[in-house]
């Protein structure tokens, strides 16, 4: 029972101590999950693939959109120029997907999801900006 305690008290701390805090933080933590989604799309040889690394996508898709919401709550966004310098290898990898049997379409249902989340949420976000704007 105390050791269930102790986790409850400890699970915050570590969430906190592990997220990013400034904008620098947000950019490096895209990075790195852009290089493993790059890394995660260099197995993929032909549309048998798919199958085989599509819920890791999906997950992987999941994270970044988590990340960007995470940057504009606490940045109002994180500056995409410099980042994009850093995405060249993700970049390749999907221009390579694309060019497979029913690969650009396999990855925008990878993306479908996390995308609809990520503009509702930056729509609410917007909307409450807004209204303490005009209070």
């Amino acid at each position: 029972m105390m050791s269930g305690m102790r986790w409850l008290l400890i699970l915050p701390l570590l969430f906190c101590g592990c997220s990013p805090y400034s904008q620098e933080d947000f950019r490096a933590e895209g990075q790195a999950k852009c290089r493993q989604i790059a890394l995660l799309l260099k197995h993929v040889h032909s549309s048998e693939d798919y199958e085989e690394v599509e819920g890791a996508l999906k997950k992987k898709f999941h994270v970044i959109v988590d990340l960007m919401i995470a940057a504009e709550k606490k940045h109002h966004g994180v500056s995409t120029d410099r980042a994009n310098r850093y995405n060249e290898a993700l970049s390749q990898e999907l221009q390579r997907i694309y060019l497979l049997k029913g690969g650009r379409e396999w990855i925008e249902r990878c993306q479908r999801e996390p995308l609809i989340r990520l503009d509702t949420s930056l729509q609410k976000l917007r909307q409450k900006r807004e209204k303490a704007y005009l209070k």
